[in-house]
């Protein structure tokens, strides 16, 4: 299984107020890469699912092995359209993804100097490796979800 992931700005009383996710195409994707603004029915954030490891997966000595497995990458904003916050809303809605998917655990490869990558490290996720290029983490998704619901 691998879907691509959206993130969206939505309205609510004729402003943006919340976010949401939701699967979209490889040409949504497209858009998203492009970095220019568009309709409001277009994602300003988006990443790749997959219960296939990611490039380089097989290379990392991970913590989690059992259980359900979910791989999270080419994790991208579209810069015309983010906002401040919309770092810390994608790896939000990455997490989210993973919950709602019922997953045991989540992988995610990102870029090192990513902005989503800082805002990951600020919410202590698990590093598990970093290189050169990317940062690698992992989260125990249940006991995430039981965090979330705690709080």
């Amino acid at each position: 299984m691998t879907e691509i992931v959206g993130v969206f700005r939505e309205k609510s009383d004729g402003k943006y107020s919340v976010f949401s996710f939701r699967t979209i195409t490889n040409e949504d994707y497209d858009v998203v890469t492009k970095g220019e603004p568009c309709s409001d029915c277009c994602p300003v954030a988006a990443f790749w699912a997959s219960t296939t490891p990611f490039e380089e997966a097989e290379k990392i000595k991970w913590q989690l092995t059992q259980g359900k497995i979910i791989y999270a990458d080419r994790v991208i904003i579209n810069a015309a359209m983010a906002t401040e916050i919309i770092h810390d809303v994608v790896s939000d809605m990455v997490v989210e993804d993973a919950i709602g998917r019922e997953v045991d655990v989540l992988r995610i490869k990102i870029e090192r100097q990513s902005p989503i990558s800082m805002s990951l490290q600020e919410c202590d996720m698990q590093i598990i490796e970093m290189d050169s290029e990317y940062i690698f983490f992992e989260i125990d998704v249940p006991k995430e979800a039981e965090l979330r619901e705690q709080a």
